[in-house]
């Protein structure tokens, strides 16, 4: 790869995030509007660029292809899974706990996922016009009781909407 190619070239670490990021976006996507709405289908379509990205620029030092045979049975077709070398990253917690600050991590989350999330809204007028709202959910530890926890989830959110 040329020096120039190099500058351009985003890291694996920031791909998977992005891939992960739009992947939430896609689920919630079919899950409010089905499989086939404009929303889902972009979010999908997003995510599979991102895909195709992360394996033509780290391939096959980073990143490889696997059949997924599982899959591929299932649909009649081979299907391939992208495997990474090493892992990357973690389950994200954005607060810690029992606490109704984001931690650092949890900021850059948002800075990141929030700008990804709605350019897929508002990409297209048809995608824009089938959403009617946002839905924004966290989850607390199972730890402490029900009503501890249900004040912290409110206030947590409450943190992530002002912010």
């Amino acid at each position: 790869m040329d020096k120039i190619e190099h500058i351009f070239q985003t890291s694996v670490e920031q791909l998977v995030r992005e891939i992960v990021a739009v992947n939430h976006a896609w689920k919630a996507a079919r899950e409010l509007f089905g499989d086939d709405s404009p929303v889902s289908t972009s979010t999908r379509d997003l995510k599979t660029c991102l895909q195709v990205r992360l394996l033509r620029e780290h391939a096959p030092d980073q990143v490889y292809l696997v059949k997924d045979s599982a899959a591929s049975n299932e649909l009649g077709e081979e299907i391939y899974s992208l495997q990474l070398r090493n892992k990357v990253g973690d389950r994200l917690y954005a607060f810690a706990q029992g606490s109704i600050e984001l931690k650092p991590e949890g900021k850059d989350f948002l800075r990141r996922f929030i700008p990804v999330y709605s350019r897929v809204i508002f990409s297209k007028p048809e995608i824009e016009n089938e959403i009617s709202r946002v839905v924004i959910e966290g989850h607390t530890s199972s730890e402490g009781d029900d009503k501890t926890n249900m004040e912290l989830s409110v206030k947590n959110f409450k943190m992530v909407t002002t912010k």
